[in-house]
């Protein structure tokens, strides 16, 4: 994909609410969400191994979800 310095790139954790379908699945399999930590490596994990260009490469910032209302 060429990204370039014009084009935003959003991370968000996950929010698994309790009534969805997805989040029961969790349970279901004994899967746990991530701690804040592990989340805080995984985006390190993940912006780390972007690659891009250096004189233009797309900014990178964290969402978070749960402040926003649609």
């Amino acid at each position: 994909m060429a990204l370039g310095s014009g084009d935003l790139i959003y991370f968000s954790p996950l929010v698994a609410s309790s009534h969805l379908a997805y989040a029961k699945d969790m349970w279901a399999a004994n899967i746990e969400a991530l701690t804040e930590d592990e989340m805080a490596f995984q985006y390190q994990q993940m912006v780390s191994g972007l690659q891009f260009a250096k004189t233009d490469k797309p900014k990178v910032a964290l969402y978070n979800i749960r402040r926003f209302v649609y």
